[in-house]
């Protein structure tokens, strides 16, 4: 088996069969890739949802939390590469086919791809460009302290994962430690973002929600970097993202404009966030 596909839920009947339909409709051969869900304690009809697919193993795990959820699936897992995506999520129809493409490179040990939102209209869309812009800067950059992961779009080489894992059973964050110690394993040059494995995050699809998850985000990186050693970018740092994202999509420069002003209102939710945490307010993290 090539690949286990891990994806966990928790109440998301609304996109789930979204998320299951499009790694059922993967361009690599059925055969080289088994799918995993995880239920984690749902109430609504997600896992009747689930189990109406044949050929996607249900498993549950009562532990609450998502990264618990995870562990639980790679433990059912059968694949050498173990790729995470969110039951929120659609993958491109090449994911799979993406992800083993970049690990024939055998230095390679993890994997982190591209973000779409939902809603691809300004200036959500131009978010969307920002954000996988960043990612791509921070895994060239190979400064281990800017090094974090996503687990809607990640896949990680089982030994890495044996060595480096299991995810830490946290709220939120685990999946940036699991990077982390993965670079400290195994050096910058073992992290690769690769543009075209790409996943639409279905739940972002306005303004609001954006920065509500930018304010999580916020908080999470408040608590996990004493533990993971992490920084966010600087000011300096995030222009040069901005200019880089404007080159790159071959944008007018007017739209630098914009992007300072979407850009600061989103820096704003993240710093939002990681005040609320280091002073104890706005506890929960959904």
């Amino acid at each position: 088996m090539d690949i286990s596909v891990i994806v966990p839920f928790y109440n998301e009947q609304a996109h789930l069969v979204q998320c299951i339909e499009s790694l059922r409709a993967q361009s690599l051969p059925a055969d080289r890739f088994e799918i995993i869900v995880v239920d984690n304690n749902s109430t609504d009809r997600s896992a009747e949802i689930a189990g109406q697919f044949g050929d996607v193993t249900v498993i549950q795990e009562r532990k609450a939390g998502s990264y618990a959820a995870r562990n639980a699936g790679v433990q059912r897992a059968k694949g050498r590469i173990l790729a995470f995506t969110d039951a929120d999520c659609e993958v491109a129809r090449d994911w799979l086919e993406r992800i083993l493409q970049a690990f024939a490179n055998e230095k390679t040990v993890f994997l982190l791809g591209s973000r779409r939102f939902e809603n691809e209209l300004f200036p959500l869309g131009s978010m969307a460009d920002y954000e996988n812009e960043k990612a791509r800067y921070v895994y060239t950059k190979r400064d281990s302290r800017l090094y974090y992961a996503y687990t809607n779009n990640f896949a990680v080489r089982r030994e890495g994962f044996e060595r480096c894992g299991p995810f830490p059973e946290r709220a939120r964050g685990g999946d940036v430690i699991l990077a982390c110690r993965l670079v400290t394993a195994y050096g910058c040059d073992a992290a690769e973002f690769v543009p075209d494995m790409q996943v639409r995050h279905l739940e972002i699809d306005n303004w609001y929600g954006w920065h509500r998850k930018m304010w999580l985000y916020g908080k999470s990186h408040q608590r996990y970097s004493p533990i993971s050693g992490t920084r966010p970018l600087g000011y300096k740092e995030r222009f040069e993202v901005l200019l880089l994202t404007v080159r790159r999509n071959r944008l007018p420069y007017v739209y630098a404009f914009f992007f300072l002003f979407v850009g600061a209102a989103a820096t704003a939710a993240f710093e939002a966030g990681r005040l609320a945490a280091r002073f104890g307010t706005g506890r929960s993290d959904r």
